[in-house]
């Protein structure tokens, strides 16, 4: 698997601060796809950092 480049790391970094002080905002659709398009990072680490499960992820990811 490739590792996520720097950049990449600190934007999941800055993602997941903002999320933890934030923790009663989700982040929105569009968030999410960016993040997922963007980075290696798993479904697991998304929903920690997204506030949603892995279920509506999928979802989410799926519908074009």
């Amino acid at each position: 698997s490739q590792k996520m480049s720097r950049a990449q790391g600190k934007l999941v970094t800055r993602c997941a601060r903002k999320t933890s002080q934030l923790r009663r905002e989700t982040m929105t659709r569009q968030e999410i796809i960016d993040l997922f398009d963007s980075t290696n990072i798993t479904l697991v680490e998304l929903s920690r950092i997204s506030g949603r499960s892995i279920k509506q992820l999928k979802r989410i990811l799926t519908e074009t």
